[in-house]
Order: C-alpha cells, then sequence, then structure tokens
C-alpha cells in the first residue's frame, strides 16, 4: 500500500539501482521514516544516520531483527542505533498516509509524523506456490531437514525460501547470500551421497 499511495517518494532497496537512488535522496537534516528493523532497515538506518539525516524506524515486533538475531545481540543492536540517534518505535505500524509537501504517515499509536524520504525496509514474504503443488511441507517457506532435503526425498531446497528447524524445535528463515551459497554445498553434497559440510552459523557484517 506504501509504494502505491506513494509512488516515487517511497523507496525500497534490492539492487544497484535503487541503491543509487538512495544515494541520491539521503541528504543532511532530511527527514527519513523506515518501515521494518531487520537487516535491511537497521543497516539502511546506520548509513542514512552517518549522512545525517533524521531517522524514524518503525517496527511491528517487539524487537528489532527478530528474525535474525538472539535476544543479547536485538538489545545490543537496539541500543546501539539509539545511541547513534535513530529514533526506533516498536509495536507498531503505518495506518494512513497523506503525500503533500512533506509525506505524513499516521501510526497505529496515534502518532503522526512527517518524512522527506520513507524506505520499506520490510524483508521478503517465500513464494511457496510451487512447493506447494508439490505437496511439500511449507510455512512461509519450504521446510527443509539438515541435508536441505523436503519431505519429498526426491525434492531439495535452500536460500531465503528455504525454512530448518532449530534446536529447540523452532522453524527458522534465514535471507542471507551466505546461507544460500553455504545450503546449496549442503543440497549438492546429499544429492551425490557425500559426507555434508558443517553449516555454520548464520552472520552478518556491515561497513
Amino acid at each position: 500500500p506504501l509504494l502505491d499511495a506513494l509512488g516515487e517518494r517511497c523507496f525500497t532497496l534490492r539492487h544497484a539501482g535503487d541503491a543509487a537512488r538512495l544515494r541520491e535522496v539521503l541528504q543532511p537534516e532530511r527527514s527519513v521514516v523506515i518501515v521494518g528493523a531487520g537487516t535491511i532497515g537497521l543497516e539502511l538506518a546506520a548509513s542514512a544516520t552517518q549522512r545525517r539525516c533524521k531517522v524514524t524506524v518503525i517496527e511491528l515486533a517487539a524487537t528489532v531483527m527478530g528474525r535474525n538475531a538472539p535476544p543479547p545481540v536485538q538489545r545490543y543492536l537496539l541500543q546501539r542505533h539509539q545511541q547513534a540517534g535513530v529514533r526506533i518505535l516498536l509495536n507498531n505500524a503505518i495506518e494512513h498516509v497523506v503525500d503533500g509537501e512533506k509525506v505524513e504517515l499516521t501510526l497505529q499509536s496515534g502518532e503522526t509524523l512527517q518524512a522527506d524520504v520513507v524506505i520499506y525496509g520490510i524483508g521478503i514474504s517465500a513464494n511457496e506456490q510451487l512447493a506447494r503443488e508439490a505437496n511439500l511441507d511449507t510455512a512461509n517457506g519450504i521446510v527443509i531437514d539438515e541435508a536441505c532435503r523436503t519431505c519429498d526425498p526426491a525434492i531439495f531446497a535452500g536460500g531465503d525460501v528455504a525454512i530448518t528447524r532449530l534446536d529447540n524445535g523452532a522453524l527458522h528463515r534465514c535471507e542471507s547470500w551466505e546461507n544460500a551459497n553455504n545450503q546449496a554445498q549442503i543440497a549438492a553434497a546429499a544429492m551425490l551421497g557425500l559426507p555434508l559440510p558443517l553449516l555454520p552459523p548464520p552472520w552478518f557484517w556491515s561497513d
């Protein structure tokens, strides 16, 4: 809905062209609202702050990096961003948008924000259509085992669409190029009947 309402005033970050457009608009003293406090949202918040923008992050969940980091890391990242001057609004979402000289955003909490730039950084929804047609187990992604094998032993999956089961039984989908690369190696080894490479812990980095 935001993309439809604001058109070119609402940005995403999916490829190099998006990064170039953002570099042009993230100018000092501009008010920037970022929707989503995951990897993309927090990275954008840090970059915009370094460019001396006034940054607010809106997150529906009760914490930052809810899918990709344990609680101690979540708390650390929240504090680091707040110390850098980023305003982070948790348990909140945008309910109404008015496009004028500035973008006016009304939140669920009733607060109204004014923004020069709005960035949508909420990640992806996995496309499960083909998996469902193949009667595979899905849960906002394709459920796989430690060999990247689905419930059908002849079908493998990996990358952003794949969901693994953690040691505590919880399902987890890791959206990271490094994870996709590692899972491809594991799936290839499983298909060839070779010993499976160890899957390292998920990791991210920031410049």
